[in-house]
């Protein structure tokens, strides 16, 4: 209501002249409107993963496919959305954090004193690195729907532990929802 009692007085504010007389000016008025994409935070069912102390050796057997007993389910959930229309139209859920290579696969990892070890995060089956997608959103997708990635401990596919240097290490990932 404020809004438009003052676009109202401030267009009759140059319609006269200061003698009284009225005056042939005219004004135009522009109005500018922004409008967000909905979007959604991305919540996370295991905000921390211990891995406790691992042998070298389980780390090869994991990443052979060997066992799975290293691999460490994440499901991940659209909450708090926001904004109008809906989350389709190329509306995707992007990862980022820290990465290194080890034997030429990109594995994420921040820091700390173990070599030759990281995590690999694995989403639809595929290796996911920092800037990929590792959830497509729909225009049906909607706030508690959820994703499950696979955050596994890593040695980059060695074939031995000779490459594994005892330590620990640190690694942090954040998924974010992108619209375009």
């Amino acid at each position: 209501m404020f809004l438009h009692e003052k676009i109202i007085f401030l267009l009759f504010c140059g319609l006269f002249s200061p003698l009284g007389l009225s005056a042939t000016n005219s004004v135009n008025v522009t109005f500018e409107a922004s409008f967000y994409s909905r979007t959604c935070k991305v919540s996370v069912s295991e905000p921390e993963i211990n891995y406790g102390y691992v042998q070298a050796n389980n780390i090869v057997k994991n990443d052979a496919g060997v066992t799975n007993t290293l691999n460490r389910d994440i499901i991940l959930t659209l909450s708090e959305c926001t904004g109008t229309g809906n989350l389709g139209n190329s509306s995707t859920v992007v990862v980022s954090g820290n990465s290194t290579t080890i034997n030429g696969k990109k594995l994420f990892k921040d820091s700390g004193s173990s070599s030759g070890v990281g995590i690999k995060l694995i989403s639809d089956g595929l290796a996911k690195t920092a800037g990929d997608s590792v959830w497509t959103l729909t225009s049906s997708s909607t706030e508690n729907d959820q994703h499950t990635v696979t955050a596994a401990l890593s040695c980059g596919g060695c074939q031995n532990t000779t490459g594994i240097g005892a330590g620990d290490f640190k690694a942090s990932i954040t998924f974010t929802v992108v619209t375009n």
